[in-house]
């Protein structure tokens, strides 16, 4: 397969809102009518239930009270070999909680790149910095990012955070950016609330230059 064709079959796992994905996978939805159940594309996984946010329309804490859970790395890499062994193609970490809370996670992305899956990662970005970007560049195929808005003052508001997170979350996606390499699909997130629909276009010229 082609680098070109490659990259496009890997993006395509990724695309989180698409009433016509299944299309793409046609093949395996005739699988499953003629009982032939292949293994799942991609496989999400909730690293931990601990997030360093308290965003406003989260849900999580209503179902999940004990924070402090997370996954064995030990569990987590087991899962994955064994996932991988079964022919599943990508694995995603997402919450949950926020996934880089998980001390270990870097050392799993590189499991899952050694295993031959390819890697998504779905954050709140308040985490990142230049040596996880660093390994983010080298591992992920795809990262999403939630903004959800285009000031830091109504970052603040809808994240339960300071002023200083939102200018930070910026700078360290210009540098992921500048490390891509034509290899990894940067995704930003803006979900509308009452709060910060004035600020649509404003993130959306943001990060179009980040």
């Amino acid at each position: 397969m082609s680098k070109d064709a490659r990259t496009e079959d890997v993006d395509r796992r990724f695309v989180p809102f698409n009433s016509f994905k299944s299309l793409i996978y046609a093949d395996r939805l005739d699988a499953i009518v003629k009982n032939d159940f292949k293994p799942p594309v991609t496989v999400e996984i909730d690293p931990t239930f601990q997030c360093n946010q308290k965003c406003t329309w989260c849900i999580v804490r209503r179902y999940f009270k004990d924070e402090t859970i997370f996954m064995p790395t030990a569990l987590m890499k087991q899962l994955i070999g064994d996932l991988a062994d079964h022919g599943v193609s990508a694995a995603l970490f997402v919450g949950g909680g926020e996934p880089l809370m998980h001390a270990d996670i870097p050392e799993v992305f590189r499991f899952v790149k050694k295993r031959g899956m390819d890697c998504a990662l779905v954050t709140n970005g308040s985490l990142l910095t230049h040596e996880k970007c660093d390994i983010i560049a080298e591992t992920c195929t795809y990262i999403r990012i939630s903004l959800d808005a285009g000031s830091p003052k109504t970052y603040a508001k809808l994240h339960r955070t300071t002023v200083d997170v939102f200018p930070r979350i910026i700078d360290e996606i210009r540098y992921l950016s500048s490390l891509k390499k034509g290899t990894l699909t940067i995704g930003v997130a803006f979900l509308i609330h009452p709060d910060n629909l004035g600020e649509i276009v404003a993130a959306t010229e943001l990060v179009k230059t980040a």
